[in-house]
């Protein structure tokens, strides 16, 4: 009987905890929306991206898509992208004409995941450097296309292979790139995001008190792709982290777990995850 009550406690104070716990990730995520750093904005619009299937968080990066900031388009698109929001295409269609060549890549790369031959369309010029249907390209495209600052910086922002975590932090990783240690390690975390070993589960836990934020943006991209309810408590203190894209990157972590599984079961518990000493 004692059993029954303290499940019967643990549920009851877990559907409030759910409540709260989303409601606070959602005013995180709108906050850094409108924050007046277009880095704050393009790191949350980015952490969209781990919530595919979200309706709420694909209208949000949607209307990203219309920031000021070239870089905070960028990350809309990139988020797009990765939550495979076809119903985005044609906005992002309309970003192929936009006057940054980054935005153009970003819009480019989301195109080609929905298998758009837009985006495949640009892949083509970028390496033939004309188009595919061999007709001229525009003066814009021949300077984006020919002007070597502009593909290195194109190449910087949106090439997987220079970002060591995925998509995610882009203009964070600008920071530690004098870090060798510290991108290997984010890397390793985000990739314990898809093994089903426990013990990575309670690595990434561990790893969101780590010193380094980008260790903890990464722990808590992985604790999200890893769909376990289980671990929503273990990531909502990070809603109070002191780094900005930790705390986006722990909203989004929440929303998508909010969302594994339906329903909050007995393996959550309302204890806060342990701080390292």
């Amino acid at each position: 009987m004692r059993r029954f009550s303290k499940f019967l406690l643990t549920i009851t104070l877990s559907v409030p905890l759910l409540a709260d716990s989303t409601t606070k990730a959602w005013q995180v995520i709108k906050n850094g929306l409108a924050e007046k750093d277009a880095d704050h904005r393009a790191q949350a619009v980015q952490a969209l991206g781990l919530l595919p299937g979200d309706a709420r968080a694909q209208a949000l990066a949607a209307d990203t898509l219309k920031d000021p900031e070239p870089r905070v388009r960028a990350a809309a698109a990139s988020a797009l992208g990765q939550m495979k929001a076809r119903s985005a295409a044609p906005a992002l269609r309309n970003l192929l004409q936009d006057k940054s060549g980054e935005v153009v890549i970003a819009a480019a790369d989301a195109l080609v995941q929905f298998g758009d031959p837009a985006g495949f369309e640009l892949d083509y010029e970028i390496l033939m450097r004309q188009r595919k249907s061999g007709g001229s390209l525009m003066e814009q495209e021949k300077e984006m296309l020919h002007n070597p600052k502009e593909l290195e910086k194109m190449g910087f922002d949106q090439g997987i292979g220079f970002i060591p975590y995925g998509s995610m932090a882009l203009t964070g990783f600008r920071m530690v790139t004098k870090d060798s240690t510290t991108p290997v390690r984010a890397k390793a975390a985000r990739a314990l995001g898809k093994d089903p070993d426990p013990k990575s589960a309670q690595a990434l836990v561990e790893s969101l008190q780590d010193e380094k934020w980008l260790v903890r943006t990464a722990a808590a991209a992985g604790i999200a792709e890893r769909n376990d309810p289980s671990l929503l408590p273990k990531v909502v203190p990070s809603l109070d982290d002191k780094t900005e894209i930790v705390r986006y990157t722990a909203a989004a972590a929440v929303l998508r777990l909010s969302k594994s599984g339906g329903k909050i079961g007995p393996r959550v518990s309302v204890r806060p995850a342990r701080r390292a000493p």
